[in-house]
């Protein structure tokens, strides 16, 4: 009886931890991306990697596990840039923070060939604070319109990469005429 006694008051005494607390799944452990797309991005960004859900700021977190738990903040995967072979966006964070990110496009033609592209970067220089990481995901093919200019929309045939800064703004990256655009979705 004493054991189950004191096992009882350990359980009492622990300290407990919520969920919220920290992410009880981390879809970028599992991330996988090509073996191609992995050496070109070390090779190309040696001091950095791919965004993970960690390095968002604890509301961002919740967010982003709750509207996408199977996904990774810091990578996207789509057809960019044709519907035979898939394409990559991946947002690269400094091993230093205050480097800030880069969100780099990754685009196979048919000899499965990767070019590359940085659609946007950011330097953050406030040590003092934890950087507020945007994330990235794919859009479907479709009709968009600016956010402060409703004359100007347009349509794509492929997927679009989304750079989203969670409840504040975001910006599309799509392929036209073979070449990057950008479109400001929301602000």
């Amino acid at each position: 009886m004493l054991p189950m006694i004191s096992l009882v008051l350990l359980a009492l005494l622990a300290p407990t931890f919520s969920s919220a607390d920290q992410p009880s799944h981390d879809p970028c452990g599992e991330l996988a991306l090509p073996k191609q797309v992995s050496d070109i991005l070390a090779r190309n960004f040696p001091s950095w990697r791919p965004l993970g859900v960690t390095d968002l700021v604890k509301d961002d977190q919740e967010l982003w596990l709750q509207a996408k738990p199977n996904l990774c903040p810091g990578v996207a995967v789509g057809y960019f840039k044709s519907t035979k072979y898939y394409s990559y966006a991946v947002i690269l964070v400094g091993a230093d923070q205050a480097r800030g990110y880069k969100l780099v496009a990754l685009t196979a033609d048919a000899s499965n060939r990767y070019g590359i592209n940085v659609l946007f970067e950011e330097k953050q220089n406030d040590l003092g604070k934890q950087p507020l990481y945007p994330v990235v995901h794919s859009l479907p093919p479709g009709e968009y319109r600016e956010f402060d200019d409703s004359s100007r929309k347009v349509h794509i045939q492929f997927n679009a990469i989304a750079l989203e800064r969670l409840e504040a703004w975001m910006i599309m990256f799509y392929i036209e005429n073979g070449r990057f655009h950008q479109l400001r979705l929301s602000d």
